[in-house]
């Protein structure tokens, strides 16, 4: 029937009988069949290809395939050697994929996909799920081993065990991503751009992450008994954000390459907790955030340090600041500690010596085994027969 709807959704006809609106449009898919080819509502040519063992059921969200998007997708039957494939001249969006089966080989969606839940057999695992568009909600938590999640932007919740690699080609924005079980690990984070109102939360901890941005408002946990952070470098910034390990934290660089210049660099606000050892925290720029670990901590370099802690249980090994130091350090044990100006009172708000007093530096170092004097510097050499 050719007609066009009528009010309240009903259906005329050319030749004038109403009735229901014809139904969406679907199709089937198998191995074997050609491409299935169509314009979407956009009018950008697409195909569609699946590959493999199962079956794919297409639904469009119009009565025709021809300028409709897919509303849906529905894979039963799927093993390790399936694939679906959605190509398009443009960006074709995609809103739901349930797939069904003992394993996945690789979803490519070459546009925005809404929601995809993998209800794959226990202890299975799917290869390559990459989106050329913005991807939304993924429930794998029945999948072993995710491979590659990969996505032009990351917005939503994302629920797994394992993830070997978790990339947005720009910006988590919103997202949320939770890694769980015996398995629950992140082994590569990677975004080009920004990180913003987002979490991530790993059992097991999340092995190395690299963000091309900011992060902002957002927070990166390592919850399970012993897990760790490895090496995070961060080109921009880091705005009121957590990190937080129940075992230690490998590395965080904040600006440049290293952290030792280039663009960005400050910490701003937030905390950085590790249940046992802080290894590394080198930033390009200031660093106005509380950090502290339950065991020893290795070595942090920053410009200035502003007014907030830096606490260790154990040993801090090294300290240095190219600024001033108005903030407190406190630890069992502290060893080296350099500014490059002076210790401040961060109540004047002063930084020039022209015009802000001086503190001691026993007004910012705190350590129940005594201090070496000879190893606690300001921009007028060690402390070494200074009067507190």
């Amino acid at each position: 029937d050719d007609g066009t709807p009528a009010l309240g959704g009903e259906w005329v006809s050319t030749t004038g009988v109403v009735g229901a609106q014809p139904p969406d449009f679907e199709m089937t898919l198998t191995r074997g069949d050609a491409p299935f080819i169509f314009r979407d509502a956009t009018g950008d040519l697409a195909t569609i290809y699946y590959r493999g063992n199962g079956r794919a059921l297409v639904q469009f969200d119009g009565t025709t395939a021809d300028y409709s998007d897919i509303k849906s997708i529905v894979i039963t039957g799927a093993t390790s050697r399936s694939s679906l494939i959605v190509e398009s001249s443009g960006e074709t969006p995609v809103g739901d994929i349930d797939i069904y089966g003992r394993g996945f080989r690789n979803l490519e969606i070459d546009g925005d996909l809404g929601e995809l839940d993998l209800g794959i057999q226990t202890g299975k695992s799917v290869r390559n799920i990459i989106v050329e568009g913005t991807l939304g909600d993924v429930d794998a938590s029945d999948v072993r081993k995710i491979s590659l999640i990969q996505a032009d932007n990351i917005t939503g919740d994302i629920e797994a065990q394992y993830i070997r690699r978790l990339v947005a080609n720009d910006d988590f924005d919103g997202a949320s991503v939770t890694a769980w079980g015996a398995r629950g690990k992140i082994g590569e984070l990677r975004a080009g751009g920004d990180v913003t109102d987002s979490e991530f939360s790993a059992t097991k901890g999340i092995r190395k992450a690299y963000v091309g941005g900011d992060v902002a408002n957002s927070s990166f946990h390592a919850y399970g008994h012993g897990a760790s952070l490895g090496g995070f470098h961060v080109h921009g910034n880091i705005i009121e954000s957590e990190f937080t390990a129940s075992g230690s934290i490998k590395a965080i660089r904040v600006g440049g390459d290293g952290g030792d210049g280039g663009d960005g660099g400050t910490i701003s606000g937030g905390s950085i907790t590790a249940g046992r050892d802080l290894k590394k925290l080198h930033c390009a720029g200031d660093l106005a955030a509380d950090v502290e670990a339950g065991r020893h901590i290795k070595s942090i370099v920053a410009d200035e340090l502003g007014d907030c802690s830096i606490t260790a249980g154990g040993r801090i090994s090294k300290a240095v600041f190219k600024g001033a130091v108005y903030g407190t350090i406190e630890a069992y044990e502290i060893k080296t500690i350099r500014t490059g100006d002076y210790f401040r009172n961060p109540g004047s708000g002063q930084f020039s010596p022209a015009f802000g007093e001086k503190d001691s530096y026993a007004d910012h170092l705190f350590s129940m085994k005594p201090l070496k004097l000879n190893k606690i510097y300001d921009a007028d050499g060690d402390m070494v027969g200074r009067v507190i």
